[in-house]
């Protein structure tokens, strides 16, 4: 499944409000969901 919004800033209420916007119709199904910030994974792997 790939579901993606535009959003006019990467600042994180933004992003949030997207996802939220994005997820409504799986609410039901969702109990908990888990970001990963590829940046950060890129940091560690280093």
């Amino acid at each position: 499944m790939l579901k993606m919004k535009k959003v006019s800033s990467k600042e994180s209420k933004g992003v949030g409000l997207a996802i939220i916007d994005l997820l409504e119709d799986w609410k039901s199904y969702l109990k908990t969901i888990t970001v990963d910030n590829e940046k950060s994974l890129q940091t560690t792997l280093r």
